[in-house]
């Protein structure tokens, strides 16, 4: 995350650590009808305070970034498989 400012160079302490992606991954199920769905996870460390406070936050920014990378990625697929 790169902080907004008129500055050149900011070294907020605010934005080093508190939030820590530890693992992700992509699983692949299949479906009937040679069909597959795609599934993102990610586990993260959440160090703020109230942490009660900022979890839910951090769960809606996390699934919005999974809904954005997986349209993505199906929009790629679904491009292929009409060529």
């Amino acid at each position: 995350m790169r902080e907004w400012s008129p500055y050149r160079e900011v070294n907020p302490p605010h934005l080093d650590g508190y939030f820590r992606a530890t693992q992700g991954e992509f699983r692949l199920i299949a479906l009937p009808g040679h069909r597959t769905r795609l599934e993102g996870r990610t586990r993260y460390v959440l160090d703020m305070f109230p942490q009660s406070y900022w979890t839910l936050p951090a769960d809606r920014l996390v699934t919005a970034i999974h809904r954005r990378v997986l349209r993505h990625i199906k929009a790629g697929a679904e491009e292929e498989e009409h060529q």
